[in-house]
């Protein structure tokens, strides 16, 4: 079944279901009032049965009633001439709709039948009122409708400029890691070379895309971890565990890298070996994610950089109150970033691997 087709059997059944409440609303009102006045009161069965045609018949008209209204919208600029129109039309589905009342069987009539010109009369103020009401709740949908979509808008483009933001400022800081093994051990550097290569070819890749999977992910900051350990050589040990379960779920392009960056820049520099470990797993119905290493651990005071600052406003833009980041110490020092996110698979346009 296409999206196309979900919507419309949707309003359908919205349509009918709301003018079916309604059906039964007003059959147990007019039973109760037709009761407490003292007069002859039809059967409760019968008087739902009538309002059930009625009100089905409206439902019917409601669909051309929607058409008209998004085919021919009053807006500030083309009320003089859609006013008009519409008064046109809620007077023809007025006779349309008395007409067919009018012609009902008495089978189904709780009462006689009511002389022609005296019905459509007495119907009028209703009908124009419900295709009044109509009208307005289907521009109040429609202005809806829109208003989400350009907040939806809004949020990918400011999801795309972060991303943006945070794709030159970690490949220039990888760029700047390779430049220091030019001089030092240009064969280093060449293999450096290569795997940034990689790294902004998986960049252009996905530029596109604010998610893609775990493994693609995982594969991608593999040729990062691989520059760091051609600059740092023996200095710096990686562990990369994640459960073979969570490797085809969503997550945030380039999250770990950055990640990746700040425990290396702030937990392993300067000292003569350190461990950074990133491990992936599922916890209930959320993918969390953590990066440890065993440093000094945080700093008081210490300020967030462009790539962790970044980072948080992409988790809350993808994800918003379902996403959880904390930053703290292990339990033998060092510091330890967690990040849970939903567990849900990665879109149908997501990336390929870099192996492709």
């Amino acid at each position: 079944m296409t999206p196309r087709t979900r919507s419309i059997l949707r309003s359908i059944l919205l349509v009918f279901g709301g003018w079916t409440l309604y059906a039964f609303v007003a059959a147990s009102v007019f039973h109760a009032w037709r009761s407490s006045s003292g007069e002859p009161t039809p059967p409760w069965f019968g008087l739902v049965h009538f309002w059930l045609v009625t009100t089905w018949l409206w439902a019917l008209l409601t669909f051309p009633i929607m058409v008209a209204a998004r085919r021919w919208p009053i807006t500030a600029t083309t009320w003089p001439a859609r006013i008009p129109l519409h008064l046109l039309l809620a007077v023809l589905t007025h006779v349309t709709h008395a007409w067919t009342l009018w012609l009902m069987p008495s089978s189904i009539r709780p009462g006689p039948r009511p002389e022609l010109q005296g019905h459509l009369i007495g119907l009028l103020f209703f009908d124009l009122f419900v295709y009044a009401a109509l009208l307005a709740i289907v521009h109040a949908a429609d202005a809806q409708r829109q208003a989400f979509r350009l907040r939806t808008e809004l949020l990918e483009a400011e999801l795309h400029v972060m991303r943006m933001q945070l794709q030159p400022h970690f490949l220039f800081n990888t760029l700047n890691a390779v430049s220091e093994l030019v001089h030092s051990d240009p064969a280093r550097a060449e293999q450096a070379l290569a795997r940034l290569g990689d790294l902004l070819r998986w960049s252009l890749q996905t530029a596109r895309l604010q998610e893609v999977t775990l493994r693609d992910e995982l594969a991608a900051l593999e040729n990062y971890i691989d520059i760091q350990r051609l600059r740092h050589e023996d200095a710096v040990a990686f562990q990369v565990q994640a459960d073979p379960a969570v490797l085809d779920l969503a997550v945030p392009s380039l999250l770990l890298q950055p990640l990746v960056e700040n425990a290396i820049r702030h937990g392993v520099r300067g000292r003569s070996s350190g461990l950074v470990s990133v491990s992936a797993g599922l916890e209930g119905d959320q993918l969390t994610l953590v990066v440890t290493d065993d440093g000094r651990g945080m700093r008081e005071g210490a300020h967030e950089g462009t790539g962790l600052r970044t980072t948080r406003a992409r988790l809350a833009g993808l994800y918003g109150k379902a996403h959880r980041i904390r930053i703290g110490t292990g339990t033998n020092g060092g510091t330890v970033v967690e990040v849970r996110i939903p567990a849900r698979p990665a879109p149908a346009d997501h990336a390929g691997s870099l192996a492709s």
